[in-house]
């Protein structure tokens, strides 16, 4: 995820670089560290070293030791602060449309614009003699109509009731909403897959996006109508594991009711699995534009490769886009 500095936040606002230091030490080095821990890229204005921390002293006054000597954060925010880059030296901010900070308009606050262009997710300093940025969401206004909604970090237990929310999507199956499919983050040694819960309890799950049963305890009755509602709802299954895995996105074009080609960004570049009943019996190469590992009926060859050759373009683009979409959003 790619999170803001929000140099805004820097206002003077402590009354000594020793205030400074208790605030660092206390709450944003613990949020800092914890953040560039999980991967996450951390981007700062250029001239963020310029802000005024008292109203005398700049950030860069504090990092370099001309005051406050001898503090042992100092050391530590400079090394976390080099290892940030400079969203204004590749800004996504659009100019030619207006951007306004809905809840105070008296700020035009520009690294909460460039979040709301980004993954939406901003870090704020915080002291209680300037507490315009407390919030945890802030609603940017684009072009006077579009709402865009950025999380604002303030400490560590902000930054991690929004991990654990986002730890995992749940989606309700059936209208007594005792069946849910969820989609877990911290399963990264397993393929992509979903599990069902029936009242909370796990009941099997089912891999991606081949469909396979995986341990599933479900009355016949259930099951049926549980079958049936995957596949009538299967692509918001794949949203639902890429949206919670950023760095193992997969996608699924089928060629008919038994084949389909499948895409993931674990996979070689430039090569697709070619799946038969969620099994995955071979791979094409769009470099060598050749099938390789073949485990599927030879008189499907020729219909296989007839399809990819068509719909070529297409499936070279939606596989740039997914590793594009990884890249940009990779931890």
């Amino acid at each position: 995820m790619e999170l803001i500095i929000n140099d805004s936040s820097l206002n003077q606002q402590y009354r000594n670089v020793h205030e400074f230091k208790q605030y660092l030490e206390n709450i944003f080095i613990p949020l800092y560290t914890t953040v560039t821990q999980e991967k996450n890229v951390l981007f700062s204005k250029s001239d963020l070293y310029s802000s005024k921390i008292t109203s005398q002293d700049t950030f860069l006054d504090f990092l370099t030791g001309k005051v406050g000597k001898g503090l042992t954060s100092q050391q530590k925010l400079l090394s976390l602060i080099q290892h940030s880059h400079y969203w204004d030296l590749d800004s996504k901010i659009n100019n030619t449309v207006s951007y306004q900070w809905k809840e105070n308009t008296d700020f035009d606050v520009k690294a909460l614009y460039e979040a709301s262009e980004r993954d939406k997710l901003l870090i704020s300093f915080y002291s209680d003699s300037f507490d315009v940025f407390k919030q945890l969401t802030m609603t940017v206004l684009k072009s006077h109509q579009e709402e865009i909604v950025v999380h604002n970090f303030i400490d560590l237990p902000s930054y991690e009731f929004f991990s654990k929310k986002e730890s995992e999507k749940k989606i309700i199956i059936d209208h007594t909403k005792q069946y849910h499919a969820v989609v877990y983050k911290n399963e990264q040694n397993h393929p992509p897959h979903f599990h069902i819960l029936y009242q909370g309890e796990k009941r099997g799950a089912y891999q991606l996006p081949g469909l396979e049963e995986r341990d599933i305890s479900l009355p016949k009755k259930d099951k049926k109508k549980i079958d049936s509602w995957i596949k009538g709802n299967f692509q918001q299954l794949l949203d639902c594991w890429n949206t919670v895995h950023p760095d193992r996105l997969i996608d699924r074009i089928p060629i008919n009711s038994e084949y389909s080609l499948v895409f993931s960004t674990q996979d070689d570049q430039n090569s697709i699995q070619i799946e038969y009943c969620g099994s995955s019996l071979g791979t094409y190469c769009f470099d060598t534009k050749e099938l390789k590992n073949i485990r599927f009926p030879t008189s499907d060859i020729q219909m296989i490769k007839q399809f990819i050759e068509d719909k070529e373009t297409e499936l070279i683009n939606l596989w740039n886009k997914l590793h594009k979409k990884m890249k940009a959003g990779k931890t």
